[in-house]
């Protein structure tokens, strides 16, 4: 859908940069809503400091006509935002206020980013959007109700809405503690990177092709050509923790001694096997990812600082 209108919130956040990326190439006008003054590159900024209530969003968003809204803000994936009222806060009340705004704003699409982890662990080959959740953990909890109030305020708006679980990112904009700029750190400083066992299989997309993958989603879901729900967003495919290391020291020229296996634990109620079937959304949208592990891990650690 060229030349649409678009608002992100959270665009100055980790997948910010790259959904802002994808839009603007898909000739998309941006509007970032945040915290920041500074807009990220491609887009204009709507800067909002205070608290995000509602009536703050009315106020701050007046006079906007937008084609779609999308919700990439969350609590609960960098260390010490895992509060429960905070995952409250945000993964539940602010995406359902961020759903409703879509409908003042005349929205035809909004997208709320989820998680792959609201599947319960499981040894499936690979899951799809119909596998159970994970109730008793908080972050996963909050995500998944989240996206059932923000589908079902959008239903009532008339607004299409996709939940979008997005099972594993890595990419040159990822937080500091993640595992490839953990990697990539400790390369470049000479000491070695602490990692866990590394015999959990996950499912890792290149943060270029989540961009690309928001985009078609919203642009299907705007044109009516996808229909309201959920969807996973991977790569479809499963590579342990310990190859994914492996891969990206060998890509760095490390030493032999640079990854240290089985210096951390596991966190509480992380399964051995999270993988994504992603065919729901790519028979909605055509999207297929662009970057296989090696490619897209090639990509992020040469635009990655030193």
């Amino acid at each position: 859908m060229p030349d649409g209108r678009v608002l992100i919130a959270g665009a100055s956040g980790q997948l910010g940069p790259s959904v802002v990326r994808a839009f603007t190439d898909a000739r998309w006008r941006v509007l970032a809503l945040q915290r920041r003054p500074e807009a990220p590159w491609g887009a204009e900024a709507i800067a909002l400091p205070g608290e995000w209530s509602a009536a703050a969003l009315a106020a701050a968003t007046q006079g906007i006509r937008v084609d779609a809204v999308v919700n990439l803000v969350g609590a609960g994936v960098d260390p010490g935002t895992r509060q429960p009222e905070r995952l409250e806060a945000v993964n539940v009340g602010l995406a359902e206020r961020l759903a409703v705004l879509a409908g003042h704003l005349g929205a035809r699409a909004f997208v709320n980013l989820g998680s792959g982890s609201e599947y319960l662990p499981s040894e499936a080959p690979a899951l799809d959007e119909s596998a159970a959740e994970n109730g008793a953990e908080p972050y996963a909890s909050t995500k998944a109700e989240g996206g059932r109030r923000a589908l079902a305020a959008c239903a009532g708006a008339g607004v299409c809405a996709a939940h979008v679980r997005l099972f594993g990112m890595y990419g040159e904009s990822e937080r500091g503690h993640r595992l490839l700029p953990t990697i990539v750190h400790a390369h470049r400083a000479g000491g070695r990177a602490k990692l866990s066992a590394g015999f959990q299989v996950r499912d890792w997309l290149y943060e270029q092709d989540v961009g690309e993958a928001v985009v078609r989603l919203a642009a299907a879901l705007a044109a009516g050509h996808a229909p309201s729900g959920v969807y996973n967003l991977g790569s479809g495919a499963g590579n342990t923790v310990r190859g994914f290391a492996e891969l990206a020291a060998e890509l760095l020229g490390g030493a032999s001694d640079l990854l240290e296996f089985g210096a951390v634990g596991l966190r509480d109620g992380e399964g051995n096997r999270l993988v994504a079937d992603i065919s729901k959304l790519r028979a909605a949208t055509g999207w297929t990812p662009r970057d296989d592990l090696r490619s897209g891990l090639v990509r992020a650690i040469a635009k990655m600082q030193p």
